[in-house]
């Protein structure tokens, strides 16, 4: 009966962890298609939402290029699917 008991949990566990997988994938998959400019906007709003909690932030030199050469370009634009 034990084992029977532990087989049942270790599916639950398999289902409940399968189903957390397959939303963090749908999730990621909302993404995977945005430019590069409104990601790092996203980026900035989840920073931006923890500068409270966040003693010190690093911005070298080439993140500060990378970031500032993709403003540049001009805005970011999403085509409808």
């Amino acid at each position: 009966a034990q084992q029977i008991e532990a087989g049942a949990e270790a599916e639950r566990i398999r289902a409940i962890e399968g189903a957390k997988a397959e939303a963090e994938r749908q999730h990621i998959a909302i993404y995977r298609d945005l430019p590069p400019a409104i990601l790092l906007g996203l980026a900035a709003q989840q920073l931006a939402g923890k500068l409270d909690r966040i003693e010190h932030v690093n911005v070298t030199p080439d993140l500060l290029a990378t970031v500032l050469g993709g403003f540049r370009k001009g805005p970011a634009v999403i085509e409808a699917r």
